[in-house]
């Protein structure tokens, strides 16, 4: 039996009521979830530049032996973090930007 409820503040904001505990969660319950979002969860995530929002999102796809890093971002989109921790390019402006390779 499904033992979580959505709900929503009065400033629309999304939660979920256990009914038989009274827990509150800010987060879709791993109980409420795809098998898909648990496999997104337990994925490495870590922060990267977004051309417009700044950072964004993605996961850590893989990792090469010279120490490169390879992400996949939520829209699907694959990118290469270089071992030296700088970027310059396509997401960031044309700017070199300092990465730090560090999870979420």
């Amino acid at each position: 039996p499904v033992l979580w409820e959505e709900r929503q503040t009065l400033e629309g904001l999304k939660y979920w009521w256990n009914l038989e505990t009274a827990d509150v969660a800010w987060s879709l319950p791993e109980e409420l979830m795809t098998d898909v979002q648990k496999m997104e969860l337990k994925r490495d995530w870590m922060w990267i530049p977004h051309p417009i929002q700044l950072w964004q999102p993605a996961w850590i796809a893989g990792k090469s032996p010279i120490g490169d890093v390879t992400v996949k971002t939520l829209e699907g989109r694959t990118h290469r973090l270089p071992k030296i921790n700088v970027m310059k390019g396509e997401l960031t402006g044309g700017v070199a930007q300092r990465i730090d390779k560090k999870p979420m």
